[in-house]
Protein backbone atom coordinates (compact mmCIF):
# COMPACT_ATOMS: atom_id res chain seq x y z
CA UNK A 1 0.00 0.00 0.00
CA UNK A 2 0.84 3.44 -0.65
CA UNK A 3 2.41 5.82 2.15
CA UNK A 4 0.70 9.03 3.73
CA UNK A 5 2.91 11.40 1.76
CA UNK A 6 4.12 9.49 -1.52
CA UNK A 7 2.68 10.40 -4.86
CA UNK A 8 1.62 8.59 -8.12
CA UNK A 9 0.12 9.66 -11.58
CA UNK A 10 -3.13 8.81 -12.84
CA UNK A 11 -5.00 9.45 -15.89
CA UNK A 12 -7.95 11.37 -15.56
CA UNK A 13 -9.76 12.98 -18.76
CA UNK A 14 -6.65 11.83 -21.23
CA UNK A 15 -4.74 14.22 -18.40
CA UNK A 16 -2.06 12.75 -16.37
CA UNK A 17 -3.14 14.05 -12.95
CA UNK A 18 -0.32 14.31 -9.75
CA UNK A 19 -1.65 12.78 -6.58
CA UNK A 20 -0.65 12.83 -3.05
CA UNK A 21 -2.03 10.41 -0.75
CA UNK A 22 -3.10 11.87 2.52
CA UNK A 23 -4.62 8.43 3.99
CA UNK A 24 -5.44 4.70 3.76
CA UNK A 25 -8.28 2.55 5.07
CA UNK A 26 -9.47 -0.67 4.42
CA UNK A 27 -12.90 -1.50 4.19
CA UNK A 28 -15.13 -4.49 3.91
CA UNK A 29 -11.86 -6.03 3.11
CA UNK A 30 -10.64 -3.44 0.27
CA UNK A 31 -7.80 -1.54 0.81
CA UNK A 32 -8.52 2.13 -0.60
CA UNK A 33 -6.02 5.63 -0.59
CA UNK A 34 -7.70 9.13 0.41
CA UNK A 35 -5.78 11.14 -2.38
CA UNK A 36 -5.51 14.98 -3.17
CA UNK A 37 -4.75 16.60 -6.72
CA UNK A 38 -1.34 18.30 -5.56
CA UNK A 39 -2.68 21.29 -7.58
CA UNK A 40 -6.07 21.68 -6.51
CA UNK A 41 -7.70 20.95 -2.56
CA UNK A 42 -9.85 18.42 -3.70
CA UNK A 43 -9.79 14.78 -1.82
CA UNK A 44 -10.65 11.47 -4.10
CA UNK A 45 -10.81 8.17 -3.51
CA UNK A 46 -9.12 5.22 -4.93
CA UNK A 47 -9.31 1.39 -4.51
CA UNK A 48 -5.90 0.05 -4.26
CA UNK A 49 -5.38 -3.54 -5.14
CA UNK A 50 -2.26 -4.78 -3.24
CA UNK A 51 -1.61 -8.05 -5.17
CA UNK A 52 -2.39 -6.77 -8.69
CA UNK A 53 -0.58 -3.32 -7.61
CA UNK A 54 -2.99 -1.09 -9.53
CA UNK A 55 -5.21 2.16 -8.30
CA UNK A 56 -8.48 2.97 -9.60
CA UNK A 57 -10.45 5.98 -8.92
CA UNK A 58 -13.87 5.51 -7.51
CA UNK A 59 -16.14 7.36 -10.01
CA UNK A 60 -19.46 6.63 -8.34
CA UNK A 61 -19.74 9.85 -6.18
CA UNK A 62 -22.43 8.62 -3.66
CA UNK A 63 -19.77 5.86 -3.32
CA UNK A 64 -16.84 7.83 -3.15
CA UNK A 65 -18.53 10.57 -0.66
CA UNK A 66 -19.89 7.58 1.66
CA UNK A 67 -15.68 6.59 1.39
CA UNK A 68 -14.65 9.91 2.50
CA UNK A 69 -17.23 10.42 5.03
CA UNK A 70 -16.09 7.22 6.66
CA UNK A 71 -12.60 8.04 6.57
CA UNK A 72 -13.00 11.40 8.39
CA UNK A 73 -15.08 9.81 10.71
CA UNK A 74 -13.00 7.08 11.38
CA UNK A 75 -9.33 7.53 10.57
CA UNK A 76 -8.49 11.24 9.68
CA UNK A 77 -6.86 13.14 12.73
CA UNK A 78 -6.05 9.47 14.59
CA UNK A 79 -2.59 10.36 14.25
CA UNK A 80 -2.49 14.14 14.21
CA UNK A 81 -0.96 14.31 17.81
CA UNK A 82 2.49 12.27 16.48
CA UNK A 83 3.36 12.13 12.86
CA UNK A 84 5.95 9.79 12.63
CA UNK A 85 7.02 11.20 8.74
CA UNK A 86 7.20 14.87 10.84
CA UNK A 87 10.51 16.07 11.37
CA UNK A 88 9.74 16.85 15.00
CA UNK A 89 9.11 13.12 15.95
CA UNK A 90 12.74 13.01 16.76
CA UNK A 91 12.38 15.14 19.20
CA UNK A 92 9.58 13.60 21.14
CA UNK A 93 10.55 11.66 24.50
CA UNK A 94 9.00 8.25 25.54
CA UNK A 95 6.47 10.12 27.88
CA UNK A 96 4.88 12.31 23.90
CA UNK A 97 3.84 8.42 22.51
CA UNK A 98 2.17 7.24 25.60
CA UNK A 99 -0.40 8.24 27.86
CA UNK A 100 0.70 7.05 31.46
CA UNK A 101 -2.28 8.28 33.20
CA UNK A 102 -4.05 5.00 33.86
CA UNK A 103 -0.82 2.31 33.20
CA UNK A 104 -0.40 0.38 36.65
CA UNK A 105 2.44 -1.85 36.58
CA UNK A 106 2.82 -4.01 40.15
CA UNK A 107 6.06 -4.89 41.07
CA UNK A 108 5.41 -7.62 43.11
CA UNK A 109 5.33 -10.78 40.61
CA UNK A 110 4.95 -13.42 43.41
CA UNK A 111 1.27 -12.20 43.82
CA UNK A 112 0.71 -12.55 40.13
CA UNK A 113 2.59 -16.05 39.84
CA UNK A 114 0.30 -17.14 43.39
CA UNK A 115 -2.86 -15.96 41.39
CA UNK A 116 -1.42 -17.51 38.22
CA UNK A 117 -1.25 -20.56 40.15
CA UNK A 118 -4.67 -20.43 41.86
CA UNK A 119 -6.94 -20.27 38.75
CA UNK A 120 -4.98 -23.39 36.74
Amino acid sequence: MYSIGERFIYEVDDDDIEFEVIGDMIMHGKEYLVAQNVFEDKKYIFYYDDLEETIILIDDEDEAEELLEEWEAEYYGTSAEIEFWDDDYETLDDEDLIDNSELYIDDDFEDYDDFYEEEF
